[in-house]
């Protein structure tokens, strides 16, 4: 691997091209928002903005000086003097410069260029080579904005250019709106090119202008953030969003993305950006373009997985992506049921050798529980009769009455990142209980954990919200009681149950703005 800030490998002698870092900054005006910082600290864009607020403070004493006052020096009275005035985009450049320096440390044949967005998408490279400016029209057509990227590559490595792209980063400055979509879209194309590439976009605010803009329908934009994920499963790029906690940045959206390329979205608070920032890039991808079939048992279905589960369908198809050494999927199954019967069809169809209708093997152990009460059998015949009214009992039945072990196969097919693929088969056999406190004993409650919150996230999405809910805290009853691991069960619950804390306020938020938004319009509607 690259290291904590290469995202990728070096050039190896198997002909595998080196991988591409894009850092992807937001320069609206809102990124010069600035925060207090306790103590005295030292940005190298601090210089060049100390100048021209004092050319500004110069120009406005010289007016002032005829009304016979003067500027200099003025504070508000409980003003604090012990402190820096930094900016969010002064705090994202110190981050990236860090990583730019780490990875020209640790990995010195990456390729890391720049991507800079506001009215424009500025694509700077690798700080020497020409910029490219898109504007206009283009930012609103997907074909132009695919056609502009073929011709776009960063040229050198980041152990030639690091002084050049260090130049640029800080040459930045921040006004006008946000192109977010057509920077982003740019960036998956020119990354793109190299497998195990990443692309990591830094935002403080909704997208605005071009391609994703926030501002229109959900209809118009969400396929957009959709194709843009399809993009990167393709090309195996791997998309990160660092974004400034407490604002607005369309994080439903943009997670369209990150999640489909095995990225995350990471809202920091801005002091903490140059901290946590690196931790983005210390999961490298081992293999992209990944699809994997879940093979069940025919007596076996798939629960809450695909619309047509109550089919005879015992296959499924996930769609992995990128994949890094963390990356896991989860399903959930069930046991089908067969149709109602009645005890004594089944013990019948037991003596018989037939499976009835899917139930011959449910039917054998139903028969010998049938037997067995036979035994009490008395002379006034009432067990006889009580064993009549048994057999004509309808009774539900699913493979579990008759399976003791259902197998599992997983068939994996990926491509290295110096493009040969490979098909990876893995089979496995479960044991049946009917004994549910030995079935949570043995529960996996990472898997648990990690299906729920998939899926409560899924419903979120969907606008469930109360469903989503739902979902988490069953699992979090489960949770208290499963797992064998008394001591890695605590740590697991502990996290979920912060985690399921964390999505209650979230939803619940959600839905406090949606109501209010909907307050809003019914209220404009009464007006007309």
């Amino acid at each position: 691997g690259g290291g904590s800030g290469g995202g990728g490998s070096a050039a190896g002698g198997d002909g595998q091209k080196p991988p591409t870092l894009l850092f992807v900054i937001d320069t609206s005006a809102s990124m010069c928002v600035t925060q207090e910082l306790v103590g005295q600290h030292e940005f190298k864009g601090s210089k060049k903005r100390e100048e021209e607020a004092a050319k500004l403070l110069q120009e406005m004493n010289a007016a002032h000086d005829g009304f016979g006052g003067s500027l200099r020096d003025q504070r508000t009275r409980h003003e604090r003097t012990n402190v820096t005035y930094v900016s969010r985009l002064q705090m994202v450049q110190a981050a990236i410069e860090a990583q730019i320096e780490e990875t020209a440390r640790t990995a010195p044949h990456t390729k890391v260029g720049l991507v800079a967005f506001a009215n424009d998408v500025v694509v700077i490279g690798d700080g020497k080579q020409q910029r490219v400016v898109v504007a206009g029209s283009k930012l609103d057509s997907f074909e132009k904005l695919n056609e502009l990227s073929a011709s776009l590559e960063v040229e050198r490595s980041v152990g030639e250019a690091k002084g050049d792209l260090l130049r640029e980063l800080w040459n930045l400055e921040a006004e006008g709106a946000t192109a977010l979509g057509p920077a982003l879209q740019l960036a998956i194309r020119v990354a793109g090119k190299t497998p195990l590439s990443r692309v990591v976009l830094c935002t403080d605010g909704l997208a605005n202008v071009g391609l994703g803009s926030l501002e229109g329908a959900r209809s118009d934009y969400t396929p957009y953030y959709g194709e843009l994920c399809e993009m990167t499963r393709l090309s195996g790029v791997v998309v990160s969003i660092v974004t400034i906690k407490g604002v607005e940045a369309g994080v439903e959206q943009l997670s369209t993305v990150t999640e489909g390329s095995g990225g995350k979205i990471e809202p920091l608070e801005p002091h903490q950006l140059r901290t946590e920032f690196g931790a983005l890039l210390k999961n490298p991808i081992i293999a992209y373009g990944c699809m994997a079939l879940v093979v069940l048992n025919k007596d076996l279905k798939f629960s809450g997985e695909a619309d047509d589960e109550d089919e005879n369908r015992c296959w499924l198809v996930k769609d992995v992506g990128n994949v890094t050494a963390s990356t896991s999927i989860a399903f959930s199954y069930n046991f089908r049921a067969f149709p109602l019967a009645t005890r004594g069809a089944i013990a019948a169809a037991a003596a018989g050798g037939g499976r009835g209708s899917g139930g011959g093997g449910a039917g054998g152990a139903s028969s010998r529980r049938t037997k067995g009460k036979k035994k009490g059998k008395d002379k006034d015949g009432k067990a006889k009769k009580k064993d009549e009214d048994v057999a004509a009992t309808p009774v539900e039945r699913t493979a579990a009455d008759s399976l003791d072990r259902v197998p599992f196969q997983v068939q994996v097919l990926f491509t290295r990142p110096n493009g040969a693929q490979y098909v990876r088969v893995a089979s496995t056999t479960l044991d049946v209980t009917t004994d549910r406190a030995e079935a949570e004993r043995l529960a996996n409650v990472d898997v648990v954990a990690q299906h729920a919150q998939v899926k409560a996230a899924q419903m979120a999405k969907a606008g469930d919200y109360e469903t989503a809910q739902m979902q988490m805290r069953a699992a979090a009853r489960f949770m208290a009681r499963a797992g064998g691991d008394e001591k890695k069960s605590k740590e697991v619950n502990a996290a979920f149950t912060a985690n399921v804390a964390a999505l209650d306020e979230a939803l619940r938020a959600e839905r406090t703005k949606e109501e209010a938004l909907d307050d809003d319009a019914a209220g404009g509607a009464k007006k007309k």
